[in-house]
């Protein structure tokens, strides 16, 4: 029965819910098992989540992601993410696509990223934005360009935190497809060797606040363990990933206690013979 519900609601009630376009939306099943805590955690999907993490990652780095959520094309989420380290910083694309045909949205980003000292660094992103709505003339084909903000900083050598902003200045597509900006800020802990802490607190233009919380166990080398929850909406997480030795690859199936099972799957792979 859930599954022709949520196919109704896709089908005749999307193509008018347009004043909460949401082009930003995170990267990597990590951070989906992580309760989607990612803005103060450094990894490749920084280039996406925090920017200013790619500053702190010194490794070249490419990924894809793939999410499907409550198994229906029209909910589903492409990205890729690249990033390249220099001296004291590095640099950033990714691209976004979500949807189908008749509804899409993608996002399309050129970042940098900048290392002050040992334990601070700063961002900012370019994005280019687009809103596809098929078959509605007076809708689709909607473009604009807006930035993203971020800082991260490295407190302690397990403990750092960090924060961001997409589209502080509330760019839109127009009077009806409104672009709500994002804030975010949050932290990462390594109580000891094995075990990451993430929590995090998401703010949207007109949304009740999102608080995130995940826990990531890595008792070998090879594989990580993950549980995580985020309360709007109410989502619980439960992950695994595969560390070998220039790949990665993460699972995390996501449950909605009301909507039921997505997926969320990450292929990367880490260039380590270029390492700065």
């Amino acid at each position: 029965m859930k599954p022709i519900l949520i196919t109704v609601f896709c089908v005749f009630c999307v193509p008018f819910v347009v004043l909460c376009s949401n082009p930003w939306r995170p990267s990597g099943a990590r951070q989906a098992g992580l309760g989607g805590a990612s803005v103060g955690v450094s990894d490749l999907w920084s280039a996406s989540n925090n920017q200013a993490g790619m500053a702190f990652f010194q490794l070249p780095a490419a990924g894809v992601y793939f999410t499907n959520a409550y198994f229906l094309e029209q909910l589903s989420t492409k990205s890729i993410v690249a990033t390249m380290p220099i001296k004291s910083g590095a640099f950033g694309v990714t691209a976004n696509y979500f949807g189908h045909a008749y509804h899409n949205e993608i996002n399309a980003g050129l970042s940098y990223a900048q290392r002050f000292g040992k334990s601070f660094a700063a961002a900012v992103q370019l994005d280019y934005l687009h809103f596809g709505q098929g078959g509605y003339n007076d809708l689709k084909n909607k473009d604009n360009v807006s930035f993203e903000l971020s800082i991260m900083g490295q407190v302690t050598k397990n403990l750092s935190v960090g924060a961001h902003v997409f589209n502080p200045v509330g760019v839109k597509y127009n009077d009806y497809a409104i672009i709500p900006a994002c804030y975010r800020v949050g932290l990462g802990w390594f109580p000891v060797k094995e075990v990451l802490i993430a929590a995090e607190v998401e703010m949207q233009t007109n949304e009740k606040e999102n608080i995130k919380l995940g826990v990531e166990y890595t008792p070998l080398k090879i594989i990580s363990i993950r549980t995580g929850f985020s309360s709007a909406p109410q989502l619980w997480d439960f992950g695994v990933g595969l560390n070998l030795k220039d790949f990665s690859l993460d699972l995390t199936p996501t449950w909605d206690m009301t909507l039921g099972w997505s997926t969320h799957v990450s292929v990367s792979y880490q260039f380590n013979k270029y390492k700065q």
